[in-house]
Formats: C-alpha cells, sequence, structure tokens
C-alpha cells in the first residue's frame, strides 16, 4: 500500500519504472464541506527529480480559484 509520504512514493516510483502495480490509499484529514457538501482540497503538484520529490506548484481548490474544477 502506497500511502502519501516521500518514502512511500519513492517505493512507487520504483515499482511503477519496472511496471509493476501500486496500490494507493490517499491523503485524508479533516475535512470541510461546503452547504452543498463538497470539500475543495489543496493540491500539489510533485515532480521526481533526480530521485527527489520536488514540489512544483501548489493549487487552492476552491470556486473562487480558477485552477480547480468545480461541480454545478
Amino acid at each position: 500500500m502506497i500511502r502519501p509520504l516521500v518514502k512511500d512514493f519513492k517505493q512507487a516510483a520504483k515499482r511503477l519504472d519496472k511496471h509493476k502495480p501500486i496500490n494507493y490509499d490517499g491523503a485524508a484529514s479533516s475535512a470541510d464541506l461546503t452547504p452543498a457538501g463538497e470539500m475543495y482540497p489543496d493540491l500539489v503538484h510533485w515532480k521526481i527529480t533526480g530521485g527527489q520529490f520536488v514540489e512544483l506548484e501548489g493549487y487552492q481548490c476552491d470556486p473562487q480559484h480558477a485552477l480547480c474544477a468545480v461541480l454545478p
């Protein structure tokens, strides 16, 4: 099982490089829901560079920020 930890992401990258499957168990924390029952988590774009995870961009996902999709 791959959890949202750097050490697990490294393991996932190794498995994927060998064309092996992974079982990703995504990040979970307290959820802030809108009155419509939606949540807008912050997202991070990472890239593996030189064997290290590098954070490239962050996205604030909510209706006021156009970088993330908003459901009608």
